[in-house]
């Protein structure tokens, strides 16, 4: 049984619907929710404000993490938070091997499977780039 579940988060649908899977079938775990700030490809990034990019995109993240927390206490779960900047895949992998995740759930990326049949760039990034390790 899982002990420390990493849920990626980017805001979307798809991706809550991960922590929703996680908070169902992983009662005793550890939960984190993670945003990665991809300052590459943020739309947040480029909209102009009085606001640096980085700090918009920043905000963005931290309101996800937010909605991500409200949700675990909404069914009474805890929930810890991280915030990172850079690659997604390489963040995401990082931060597994750094709070000694032993799980990692990915919502969907939701196109469909006409497409792309298998899975979202992010995820393919994390498997080629953990399995190219072994």
């Amino acid at each position: 049984m899982p002990q420390h579940v990493l849920v990626p988060l980017d805001g979307s649908d798809r991706s809550f619907a991960g922590l929703e899977y996680s908070l169902a079938s992983f009662p005793d775990a550890t939960l984190t929710a993670l945003f990665v700030v991809d300052p590459t490809r943020d739309h947040d990034a480029t909209v102009g404000t009085a606001d640096s990019p980085l700090e918009r995109a920043e905000d963005r993240g931290e309101r996800v993490l937010d909605r991500a927390v409200d949700r675990a206490e909404e069914v009474g779960r805890p929930c810890r938070t991280l915030l990172r900047t850079g690659t997604p895949h390489t963040e995401i992998l990082a931060a597994a091997s750094e709070s000694n995740i032993d799980h990692l759930v990915l919502g969907s990326h939701g196109e469909s499977p006409i497409t792309r049949p298998f899975l979202g760039h992010v995820s393919d990034c994390l498997l080629y780039t953990s399995l190219s390790g072994l």
